[in-house]
C-alpha cells in the first residue's frame, strides 16, 4: 500500500510494531479503552510481549492495525 492511501498516518504506518500510547493517540482514546478493546473485539490487533533479560514490554504489529482498520471502514 502507498503512502497516499494508507489508512495509518505516516508516524505510525512507518512503525513495524506499536505501543499503547500510539494506539491511544491514532483513536484518541484512553488506556482503559484500548485495554478494553483488546478484551471484548475479537479482530482487534492481538497484543505481544516482547521480553529480554530487562523485562517485557506490549506491543502491537503495526501491519495488524492497518487491517483492522481497513476492516472495519
Amino acid at each position: 500500500m502507498n503512502c497516499c492511501t494508507d489508512v495509518l498516518p505516516s508516524w505510525l504506518s512507518r512503525k513495524h510494531f506499536c505501543t499503547n500510547k500510539d494506539l491511544q493517540r491514532f483513536f484518541d482514546v484512553s488506556r482503559a479503552t484500548i485495554d478494553r478493546w483488546s478484551r471484548e473485539r475479537p479482530n482487534f490487533p492481538k497484543k505481544f510481549k516482547l521480553s529480554d533479560s530487562h523485562g517485557s514490554i506490549t506491543r502491537f504489529l503495526t501491519s495488524d492495525v492497518r487491517n483492522y482498520i481497513e476492516a472495519i471502514t
